[in-house]
């Protein structure tokens, strides 16, 4: 549950994070900018949403607790 909501959180910031350097590029259409503002936050998503994920899911079979 922690995981998830701080999962969400840096997903929140990077995403505005990511809109400011795409437009800090100064692409010369809209378009090319639009293109490189999906691409990194696509990459970006996967890796910290799904690869925590995973590695959560890996790690799980050798948390015993107490």
């Amino acid at each position: 549950m922690v995981a998830t909501i701080f999962i969400l959180i840096i997903n929140l910031v990077l995403s505005k994070v990511i809109h400011s350097l795409t437009h800090f590029e100064k692409h010369q259409t809209r378009t090319n900018e639009n293109i490189s503002l999906i691409v990194k936050l696509v990459i970006y998503q996967f890796i910290n949403t799904g690869l925590i994920y995973y590695a959560i899911s890996l790690a799980k079979p050798f948390y015993s607790p107490g």
